[in-house]
């Protein structure tokens, strides 16, 4: 055997597509994410932005539950944007109103999602945080001067207490929902392979003390597959830092073979068939035989929403051009 499999006990629960689910945290949870949402789950990936250190992922879910406020005094402008530490760059906007009220109705959104959440997958990246000068963490720099940080890793203690913190503000607001934790196998090789390992080791001790003492924290080895399952640097972009897309699909397919045993595996095939189907390029979009083509997946959309009783509208808007 040319690989040491690593060993993932059974997590004693299994998710179906009438579930609804959460994936945040790094840039990792954006790419497993993907892979859930290309399979048509109903799942929010990231909507505040990418976040990397657990102390900023605790602050979104407090502002998701308003356990503290969304401050609109700590709005600021710069290059243009109006932006706010807390909260990633994709939702800055020129306009302060127009970005006040997209980031209100997110928050409000997750909200919502989260009282009815079956699972939230939460990844860690990195336990290096920025902070400023009043020791406020910030979840992104926003391009502002450098001496206005201090760069700094946060302890075990201080990402058990963030992950603890995770669970029980989730618990409070749907105590039902499962949190499936994992540690990115993305590699932070800016702040040195030995500082990036002792970063990973405090996450991975931390994440691992929560899942002990709390039955509905479930455990992901996602770096631990690409490090000593996969293990060749093939299974990495051309960065040597981020994993390819083949250590990506691997990694994932573990994780759904894993939580999803009770999803059919023929409704996983057809819906395998839809997606070839729906990255088809035509030749000629406007002939006979595409059109055919195009009414025969829109039909099989059809017959798989009726027999398992799931949304494939998201193919079928890909479909009706």
């Amino acid at each position: 055997m040319w690989q040491i499999q690593v060993p993932i006990d059974p997590p004693g629960l299994s998710f179906t597509y009438k579930d609804s689910f959460l994936s945040i945290g790094s840039c990792f949870a954006d790419q497993v994410g993907r892979h859930l949402k290309n399979r048509y789950f109903d799942i929010d990936v990231n909507p505040t932005g990418v976040m990397y250190n657990a102390h900023s992922i605790k602050r979104t879910f407090e502002l998701i539950t308003g356990q503290i406020p969304w401050d609109k005094a700590d709005v600021f402008f710069n290059e243009g944007l109006w932006r706010h530490y807390d909260i990633h760059s994709r939702l800055c906007n020129k306009d302060k109103n127009i970005f006040i009220e997209n980031t209100s109705a997110v928050l409000n959104n997750l909200q919502s999602r989260l009282k009815n959440c079956r699972a939230v997958f939460l990844t860690l990246g990195t336990s290096f945080v920025w902070q400023l000068s009043n020791s406020a963490i910030v979840a992104n720099c926003h391009k502002m001067p450098a001496h206005l940080f201090e760069r700094r890793m946060l302890s075990i203690d201080e990402n058990r207490t963030a992950l603890i913190n995770i669970r029980k503000i989730i618990s409070e607001i749907n105590p039902s929902c499962h949190i499936i934790l994992t540690v990115s196998p993305i590699r932070h090789l800016r702040d040195g392979i030995v500082q990036n390992n002792r970063s990973k080791a405090r996450l991975i001790e931390a994440a691992q003390d929560v899942v002990d003492q709390n039955e509905n924290v479930k455990y992901f080895p996602s770096y631990e597959i690409l490090l000593d399952e996969l293990r060749n640097y093939r299974f990495y972009c051309q960065d040597m830092v981020h994993p390819s897309e083949a250590a990506v699909t691997y990694i994932f397919n573990r994780f759904y073979d894993l939580y999803f045993t009770e999803v059919p595996q023929r409704l996983t095939q057809l819906v395998e068939k839809i997606n070839r189907n729906v990255a088809h390029k035509a030749v000629d979009s406007k002939s006979s035989s595409f059109d055919a083509f195009r009414k025969r997946t829109l039909q099989l959309v059809d017959q798989i929403e009726t027999e398992f009783e799931i949304d494939l509208s998201a193919a079928v808007n890909k479909l009706t051009f």
